[in-house]
């Protein structure tokens, strides 16, 4: 069976993530549609069984909740290694291992015309709303991928503070990939770009449940909330004991899984790319919003059962909408390009 389609997916994946880049001016969210770039060119890497991107597969782990390096993030600094002179590389690469792209996989976004220039003005906006409701103005804001010069921060290690980084990053992005496949899906010329934003909802998303649980299936995957509260006696974990049993939970969580882990945070050798297109367009996203729904819903509960869980719970974005503030110096990282 070959395997061209398969890389041609993830390469157009990422042309399309770049091209998006471009679309905005915001450094946080050209940062956030970075990540899923490094998350096609590791799946590409293990596609091709060539593993040379060591420090990506790093990041990329870390965010992926399968592990907790300590100081690996201190001030956020990871964010300077995200730029257009280290990630364009990774679409180069991808290329050069594509000499015989499958014609069928192409983005219509990406070829210059009408549709190409609906999603560059859709996307736009869409980039554009995203900011003011989420990054604009003075903020609380704690993930791993965004510090924005006018928002707060609280940097320390341990492992409590380490999930909720992943938890706020991985909502960060899930709420991205949100706003993306709510103005895309619409129109049907748009079909790849919202494909991808819906990939991204199922792999944000199962890096949400990651986060709360730890990952059996996964040798490398690292505690998650439940078992850092319980291990600490933090609060109490009695609403995690029973969504961990919750029938809709386990079988919203499996399809997400299965699926998510055959087409975006890694590539299925195996299954033929059509069949796991068929079953991407027809999954449910009112199913990847109740499994969202039901992670936000356990830990909210959870943090109210202990002030230091709460703390962390609450400080993954928050307005700070007090008049005698008038400036925050804070971190800001450099320029993507």
């Amino acid at each position: 069976m070959t395997i061209e389609n398969k890389k041609t997916f993830l390469l157009e994946s990422s042309r399309l993530y770049e091209t998006m880049i471009r679309l905005t001016t915001s450094e946080v969210i050209r940062r956030y549609l970075a990540f899923r770039i490094i998350v096609n060119a590791m799946a590409f890497e293990d596609l091709v069984g060539n593993r040379s991107h060591a420090r990506f597969r790093q990041i990329r782990n870390v965010l992926l909740a399968h592990k907790q390096e300590d100081d690996f993030f201190e001030g956020y600094k990871v964010t300077e290694e995200i730029t257009d002179a280290t990630i364009s590389p990774l679409i180069s690469y991808m290329a050069a291992a594509t000499p015989s792209p499958d014609p069928a996989y192409s983005a219509a976004e990406l070829v210059p015309g009408k549709v190409h220039n609906s999603f560059s003005q859709l996307l736009s906006l869409v980039f554009e709303q995203y900011h003011a409701d989420f990054l604009g103005g003075f903020r609380l804001i704690n993930n791993h991928l965004c510090y924005t010069g006018s928002s707060v921060h609280e940097v320390s290690d341990g492992d409590l503070p380490g999930i909720f980084y992943r938890y706020h990053s991985s909502m960060a992005l899930f709420q991205l990939a949100q706003y993306i496949y709510n103005n895309s899906f619409v129109n049907s010329d748009l079909l790849w770009t919202s494909r991808n934003a819906k990939l991204d909802m199922l792999l944000h998303a199962q890096n949400l449940a990651d986060s709360l649980f730890k990952d059996l299936h996964n040798k490398n995957s690292i505690d998650g909330l439940l078992e850092v509260m319980s291990s600490q006696k933090l609060g109490n974990v009695t609403v995690f004991e029973q969504l961990k049993t919750d029938p809709s939970f386990v079988a919203l969580y499996s399809a997400t899984r299965k699926l998510r882990n055959k087409l975006v945070g890694h590539m299925d050798k195996q299954a033929p790319l059509n069949d796991l297109i068929v079953k991407l367009d027809a999954f449910a996203v009112d199913g990847i919003y109740n499994l969202v729904n039901k992670i936000d819903q356990a830990v909210f509960s959870a943090s109210q059962t202990h002030p230091a869980v709460k703390l962390r719970y609450i400080s993954g974005n928050q307005p700070i909408n007090d008049p005698l503030i008038v400036d925050i110096s804070g971190l800001k990282p450099g320029s993507y390009f």
